[in-house]
């Protein structure tokens, strides 16, 4: 049996509903997908996060974590970023931006983003439309999706000019750029 698809309007509402956990979620081929491990949120947790707000959402589901190597890399990169750009006018996220990309309506969450201040562009769902540069820590449940689905997504946004994958079991970076 086929899963139910869902709209980006459901996906924004799981998101808000599940609160403090909403940066673990990413919206591809009209699923909600668990963004760590990959694997599409059953169809029973969504509508009970949807249904009940007063649901605390640990109950229902057990959240994917990333490991803390990739927190490091992550928070590493960020933290780079800011030195060396802090004074040019950009903003730099990790962990927690929601990146829309129009051509296949989907929602994803990279690790770090990188958007110029005066030049965010978001839309009805408060989602980033235009980074300049996405880095993916790399995970094995993902590193397929990181490679395909996503090389292909993020190249598709035309302010794009840079998506970076970082390995967090050895010393390398794979760098798309136009």
């Amino acid at each position: 049996m086929q899963n139910p698809t869902f709209t980006l309007s459901d996906y924004a509402q799981f998101c808000e509903k599940a609160s403090e956990y909403s940066n673990f979620f990413e919206f591809a081929n009209q699923q909600i997908v668990d963004r760590h491990s990959g694997i599409i949120v059953p169809n029973q947790v969504i509508k009970a996060v949807l249904e009940q707000n007063e649901q605390e959402f640990t109950n229902i589901y057990q959240v994917t974590m990333a490991t803390f190597f990739h927190l490091r890399i992550s928070s590493n990169i960020e933290k780079e970023l800011w030195r060396l750009l802090e004074d040019l006018g950009f903003e730099i996220y990790a962990d927690g931006c929601s990146v829309y990309i129009k051509l296949t309506n989907k929602v994803r969450i990279p690790d770090v983003v990188l958007v110029k201040i005066n030049e965010i562009v978001l839309n009805e769902f408060d989602q980033l439309n235009n980074p300049l540069l996405v880095v993916e820590v790399l995970s094995p449940s993902t590193q397929k999706t990181d490679f395909n689905a996503k090389l292909t997504e993020y190249q598709s946004i035309p302010s794009l000019q840079e998506y970076l994958i970082v390995s967090q079991n050895e010393a390398k970076i794979w760098q798309y750029a136009r």
